[in-house]
């Protein structure tokens, strides 16, 4: 369970732990996941485990704002795998007595003695992969859950209790229509009530499923265009404002006090988060650098399994970013935040054209505090105004 860290003068860091094992890949997915493998379970968590105890003496410092265990599909494992997990972390770090420990899962997965273990092992927040309550999105998608099973772990996470809980869902997906995305987001939020409701646009990514099937076969299912995909986006997010909802981040919305802490740390090139598993990616001190580096582990499983067993290499480090790179970084990554961000000096002296130019476009707008924004424009045409600082 979380406890007091020792004092230290480096800023906590934020843990992510990569669940690789999916019982069937989506459609649309190309994550790092490889499906089934069950025969890998337990040797991946002592891999993960024995990487955790490599890295600590090369950590500035063992405080932990937050935990995330993600994927995959952590609840493909059994709860005894990562109670085991969550041990070993809560055993090695200092975590801070309000850090949010937070596991995903996909509805079918989800039963009442999953849910009251990993609760007793400290879990304090949970993230549902609803994604559609629609049974032929859901089908075209791949899911392995119906919109009554989704409805149902909802319920069982609820009632475990856990009072943090956040659902995932997806527009823009083939044959979903005005109505059944309505129809999705005004059960959510007015029946369901989670404390945290993310939104993701279908990205069709070459070579998944789904984006073969719509190079072959184009006219199988209707796919909604781009206008319609935005305005969907913004009912959304009106409407669940207008339930309480505030949008802290592009694809992210929570009732106040309840947006991600560990979401927000990837944003905000002030925190620092280590990424522990096969293909995650990390932020951090870590010696013998005397700064933050970005580095990521090994994709295969079984090589990183290997090295990290034997001690050997199993991340790959980036060079440092320039100056310019690394400022430009700075504001690209806080305007995913509706907070925006507040411009040193450093910055205009090399981007107050860029500002300037994206102010008169009305893409950019001025908060009271003084900090620059995406507007709904902005918004609307993120990845180009972002592109412009890279």
């Amino acid at each position: 369970m979380p406890h007091n860290p020792p004092p230290s003068s480096h800023p906590p860091l934020h843990l992510y732990l990569h669940i690789p094992f999916c019982q069937r890949i989506c459609a649309y997915c190309d994550f790092a996941r490889v499906a089934a493998h069950t025969h890998w379970h337990a040797p991946y968590i002592n891999a993960l485990i024995a990487e955790l105890h490599h890295t600590l003496p090369l950590l500035p410092t063992r405080a932990i704002a937050s935990l995330y265990i993600g994927g995959g599909s952590p609840s493909f494992l059994p709860a005894s795998l990562l109670t085991q997990l969550l041990h070993a972390v809560t055993t090695a770090f200092s975590l801070l007595p309000s850090a949010e420990i937070s596991v995903e899962c996909n509805p079918h997965q989800v039963t009442t003695d999953w849910a009251h273990t990993l609760i007793a092992a400290g879990v304090n927040r949970f993230s549902l992969g609803v994604q559609s309550l629609n049974d032929h999105e859901l089908h075209i998608l791949g899911r392995l859950h119906s919109a009554e099973s989704a409805r149902r772990a909802f319920s069982i996470l609820r009632a475990a209790p856990c009072p943090n809980i956040s659902v995932d869902l997806m527009y823009g997906l083939p044959d979903q229509t005005e109505a059944s995305w309505h129809a999705t987001i005004h059960t959510i939020a007015d029946d369901w009530q989670p404390e945290h409701v993310s939104l993701y646009a279908l990205q069709l990514q070459h070579n998944t499923p789904l984006a073969r099937l719509r190079q072959r076969h184009p006219a199988n299912f209707t796919w909604p265009d781009d206008d319609r995909i935005m305005d969907w986006y913004w009912h959304a997010l009106d409407y669940l404002a207008a339930r309480g909802y505030q949008h802290y981040e592009l694809s992210n919305t929570a009732r106040p006090g309840r947006a991600c802490r560990h979401n927000i740390a990837y944003w905000d090139s002030r925190q620092f988060y280590l990424g522990l598993g096969a293909a995650a990616h990390s932020y951090c001190t870590l010696a013998p650098y005397t700064a933050p580096r970005r580095f990521r582990n090994l994709t295969s499983i079984p090589a990183y399994c290997a090295r990290v067993e034997t001690g050997q290499r199993w991340r790959i480090f980036s060079p440092p970013l320039s100056a310019r790179a690394r400022l430009g970084e700075e504001i690209y990554l806080a305007l995913r935040r509706t907070t925006g961000f507040v411009p040193r000096p450093e910055h205009l002296q090399l981007f107050a054209h860029i500002i300037r130019r994206q102010l008169d476009a009305g893409l950019l707008l001025t908060l009271p505090n003084g900090a620059l924004a995406l507007s709904r424009r902005g918004i609307e045409l993120a990845n180009a105004v972002m592109s412009d600082y890279v």
